[in-house]
């Protein structure tokens, strides 16, 4: 089946409301017949069970299906039917308590409009509407001619419409515009989504009723009518009351079968007990996890009987039985969903299929981790062989999304513990489990997965062309995806953080996949640990210890958070309910290891006193600095923008900073009034072709393929925007320079100057943040128990940034005349052009004109690539401090090689296999460092050498406090000026890196010589 993707569209959402009633008006004003791209306007609008809508055509159209007010004909509407649109009464798309319609129609001749609405619902308690289940949920009206048969010839093709623009939609538009051309007509299309008007088909009462399409049963003995529903295939109930409910709310409060105690009703969406004796109810079954079996009844007031009763339950296996449902409807087929079963962890459902279609039939297989999707026939984006799992999406009562669209399981559900059981497949039987123990959730909260069988029949079939049947099945979600939780890098059961207060790393330590997650948490908010099967986590159950950086071993979380276990998903952990603490700063985690004792996943929770830092002024408006906004590779547009080179300084540098120490995070921004700049400096930037090219394009809005970031950076350099420099402020910083006597700011790599752990230093930013681009922070962290060290062995590392504008483009004309340079500066407007001329004229060619400018009297005029000109408003600078905790020194441990904890250069460990197992350091040269965090253990204990080695000394912890960095010295050093050795021998030292297990992570060697100087040097 063609999968359609949405059209320009109009959503006037419905809002609710018990006092009057609401409209959706949609109107087509643009429709015309002269021009080709208005021949043909498509547009929706959604309405719920309170609903009126007015539909306006502009004249001379007027609106199809034609009916009038006077007359006693009762309106039609188009709806589907196959692949046509055909021409239904109202009353079978929708009707009321009485199989009526209760309709009102009001037609205006002067404004050429039709409303229909059902103004009895809020008088009239009885009136109660109701969806025909076998029609479609879609309504469709057309402003055409009106004496015009065009949809009929159009029906099948304007059915393809009923979604948004797509490759496909487009062609069809395409040929319907010809068709309307050759008839010198124009149509429109207004659609209706009326899924969301009131479902309710199940229940039973103290009466019969016929709004229920079920049976209830009636014992004449006791006089009590009953029905039982089950949830997860009917979550839309009644239940009609001539008498006084038990529990007084029914379903918010209902009996439990077992125990007769009243018990809340869990997963309830929506309840109306607006109708007096009428009881509505909607259950979201994706919150609906547990198997129960509940009730409530109605009692006679005069009498104190019951009269009836109506029980709930969660049905564990069900059927979808096509075959039965395709052998009854074949004149007309159902169009929608089939069926629409909600599944509970453990449950089952079971789809028949016909057997006996000799034509071209298939269903939706599972392929790898999700459901394959087969289209009807192949388009120009939808491939059969398309080897992405992917599902068919379909409304929900909760979410009014796009019907049939395809979504990947990986960006949808964040597990597969949805299975297929295809082995009675050639018995017409596939079989749909949903696992128990498995992690379920939806990251968007999307309606379900709806399976697709379709069948397509031979020319000379009696019957419609195809038949498609769309099975929705809505599985319980286990955990709430927005949690931010950690899993090891294999899975995705967790939102991915916002990329500034919580972000997610995948590192490799020692050959192996390891996922670090960090968040900073606030009072009240949740956090979640999951380990899959074969890992485990520790602490032990992560229940009143977790990992403290900044210690030898563990901290409680108590006096910090709650922890409790997710009683569906055996491994998940959550930790919630964080407390205030005013000045209280940690760092708790907690990590999932395999059964060798490896890592593969840790949660950090950290809690920092935060630090709002202010620019320093840089002097009067006089001063002026000037940059070099220099390119080094074109090709850098497709992946970021250009970075201000350096910035030199005519006046001294600030001296005030701000300090970022252990335990601290600091939010840096530029909200200032651009309305006073401090200083301003030009730019004279050589361009050539392709980067002229590529400039017109990004100052344009053409897209360039550039990532969030860069997207963000594009209003930046158009001079809308004050932000903070260098523009990719999470790679680079400032730092100074002395060239030629002034100091100039160069911006720098943090990986250049700055190395940490897996848990330590960070630059985040709130850049993703789509609500004021004006006011982006950038966020620093330095948490206790991070290790920091320099790159340039310094005590601090000074980090600095500028807070400015680039200001809009300027046309620049210079003109050489020997060695006389006249510039021109004029604004350049959006849509001029950006290629100016640069003339150099000969002097011999000039002559002097009466102002004694020179001029031009001869005709030797060179043309070359003008140098572009900007301007940067700049504010100030922001200083920042961070104390160095450790040196920077030859080294490994447990850290990825990107965090440069140790030297690059540091000769590398190897095995037997050539497999480099940690590093070897000659300590008779220079010092080192070992890194061996929890929850690992070094072998031997705190890496101690034996009495033997007294001349190396292990220094820890170092300025971090963090207990798990070791840093070798060797005593014994050799002077630098020795010449002469009696005697030399070397010896080596081995500290291990381990899990509990005894697994290796990492080694570090540490070779040493020594001498015996007895006889003199």
């Amino acid at each position: 089946m063609i999968c359609f993707f949405w059209f320009s569209s109009l959503l006037l959402a419905l809002l609710r409301s018990t006092e009057c009633i609401q409209w959706v008006n949609l109107t087509i004003e643009e429709l015309s017949n002269r021009d080709d791209e208005k021949r043909i306007v498509l547009k929706r609008g959604t309405i719920n069970d309170e609903f009126a809508i007015t539909v306006t055509c502009p004249k001379p159209f007027v609106i199809h299906p034609r009916f009038y007010e006077n007359s006693k004909q009762e309106p039609h509407v188009f709806v589907e039917a196959g692949r046509n649109l055909v021409e239904v009464p109202l009353s079978k798309v929708v009707h009321g308590l009485h199989g009526g319609p209760i309709v009102s129609i009001l037609q205006d001749a002067e404004t050429n409009s039709i409303s229909i609405s059902y103004p009895y619902i809020h008088y009239n308690n009885a009136s109660v509407i109701q969806i025909m289940r076998r029609h479609a949920t879609r309504i469709y009206f057309l402003c055409a001619s009106e004496h015009s048969s065009i949809y009929d010839d159009l029906a099948n093709k304007l059915s393809y419409l009923k979604l948004d623009t797509s490759p496909f939609v487009d062609a069809v538009k395409s040929d319907v515009r010809t068709y309307l051309k050759r008839r010198k007509t124009a149509i429109g299309v207004l659609h209706f989504d009326i899924s969301r008007i009131r479902k309710v088909t199940h229940g039973c009462g103290s009466m019969p009723t016929p709004q229920f399409v079920n049976e209830s049963e009636y014992d004449g003995s006791t006089g009590i009518r009953s029905c039982t529903v089950d949830i997860m295939e009917h979550p839309h109930v009644g239940f009609y009351c001539q008498g006084r409910v038990e529990p007084r709310h029914c379903f918010v409060q209902m009996y439990d079968s077992e125990t007769s105690e009243v018990v809340p009703a869990v997963g309830l969406l929506d309840l109306k007990q607006s109708y007096a004796k009428w009881h509505f109810a909607i259950f979201d079954r994706k919150v609906i996890t547990r198997r129960f079996n509940k009730y409530c009844k109605c009692i006679d007031d005069s009498t104190g009987n019951v009269t009836a009763q109506i029980t709930l339950v969660t049905g564990m296996s069900h059927v979808c039985d096509i075959s039965r449902m395709f052998s009854t409807n074949k004149s007309d087929p159902i169009m929608g969903i089939w069926c629409d079963i909600g599944m509970i962890p453990g449950s089952v459902v079971s789809i028949i299929l016909p057997m006996d279609i000799y034509d071209e039939s298939r269903f939706t297989l599972q392929d790898g981790q999700g459901i394959r999707r087969k289209p009807v026939r192949a388009t120009s984006y939808v491939h059969p062989h398309d080897m992405d799992a992917h599902f068919l999406q379909q409304e929900d009562v909760i979410n009014c999304v796009h019907p049939l669209r395809q979504y990947s399981f990986r960006n949808t559900f964040s597990s597969h513990a949805l299975d297929i059981d295809l082995s009675h497949q050639k018995e017409g039987i596939i079989t749909v489990h949903y696992l128990e123990n498995k992690p379920l959730t939806y990251p968007d909260w999307f309606g379900g997965v709806a399976y697709m069988w379709n069948v397509t029949f031979n020319k000379n079939s009696y019957l419609i062309k195809d038949v498609t049947a769309i099975i929705n099945v809505i599985p319980a979600m286990t955990h709430d995806y927005n949690v931010f939780g950690c899993e090891p890098p294999t899975l995705s059961i967790f939102n991915e953080g916002d990329g500034s207060s919580s972000i997610k790393k995948n590192l490799i330590i020692s050959h192996h996949d390891f996922r670090i997650c960090k968040t900073h948490v606030y009072p009240g908010c949740s956090i979640s640990l999951y380990c899959p099967p074969g890992q485990h986590m520790v602490p032990e159950y992560c229940i009143e210890y977790g990992f403290d950086e900044s210690l030898q071993g563990l901290s409680e979380w108590k006096g910090i958070a709650e922890t409790m276990d997710n009683e569906l998903v055996p491994g998940m952990r959550i930790i919630h309910k964080f407390m205030q603490g005013s000045r209280m700063t940690y760092t708790r985690s907690c990590s999932c290891v395999d059964d060798n004792g490896i890592e593969r996943a840790r949660i950090t929770a950290t809690k920092l006193r935060r630090h709002f830092v202010t620019y320093s002024k840089l002097g009067n408006a006089g001063n002026m600095i000037i940059p070099s906004l220099q390119i080094s590779k074109i090709n850098a547009f497709s992946k970021q923008l250009p970075e201000i080179e350096n910035i030199p300084f005519s006046v001294p540098a600030p001296k005030t900073t701000n300090m970022l120490y252990a335990g601290m995070s600091m939010i840096i921004g530029c909200d200032l009034d651009v309305s006073q700049p401090v200083l301003q400096f030009i730019d004279l930037q050589s361009r050539t072709q392709p980067f002229t090219a590529a400039w017109n394009q990004l100052l344009n809005e053409q897209s360039l393929n550039l990532t969030p970031q860069s997207e963000w950076d594009t209003d930046l350099l158009s001079g809308d925007v004050t932000s903070l420099f260098p523009l990719n402020s999470l790679k680079y910083f400032y730092k100074y320079f002395d060239t030629d006597g002034k100091m100039t700011m160069m911006p720098t790599a943090y990986s250049t100057d700055i190395g940490t752990n897996t848990a330590g230093f960070k630059v985040t930013t709130d850049v993703d943040s789509d609500d004021d681009k004006s006011s982006r922070k950038l966020y620093l962290e330095n948490p206790k128990g991070a290790i920091i060290v320099s790159k340039n062995n310094t005590k601090f590392i000074n980090l600095r940034y500028v807070c400015g504008k680039l200001t809009k483009r300027h046309r620049l004309k210079v003109t050489t005349v020997g060695n006389n340079v006249d510039v021109y500066m004029q604004s350049q407007t959006d849509d001029e052009d950006m290629d100016v001329d640069v003339e150099t004229i000969d002097d011999e060619d000039v002559t002097p004109d009466s102002t004694g400018h020179m001029a031009q009297n001869a005709t030797s005029v060179n043309h070359s690539v003008i140098k572009e000109t900007r301007s940067l408003n700049v504010w100030g600078v922001v200083n920042v401090t961070i104390p160095v905790t450790d040196p920077y020194l030859s080294g490994c441990g447990i850290s990825d090689q990107r965090e440069g904890l140790f030297r690059m250069n540091t000769a590398k460990l190897m095995n037997d296999k050539g497999v480099d197992i940690g590093c070897i350091v000659d300590t008779t040269k220079e010092n080192a460092s070992f890194y061996c965090p929890l929850p690992y253990v070094t072998e031997p204990k705190d890496c101690m050498p034996p009495s033997e080695y007294s001349y190396l000394t292990v220094v820890k912890p170092g300025g971090s406090g963090n207990a798990h960095f070791y840093v070798f010295m060797n005593e014994n050093r050799l002077p630098e000026g020795q010449k002469k050795i009696r005697k030399l021998k070397s010896k080596s030292f081995d500290c291990h890196c381990n899990t509990t297990t005894g697994y290796r992570m990492s080694t570090i060697r540490l070779f040493s010589f020594y001498c015996d100087i007895s006889d003199g040097i």
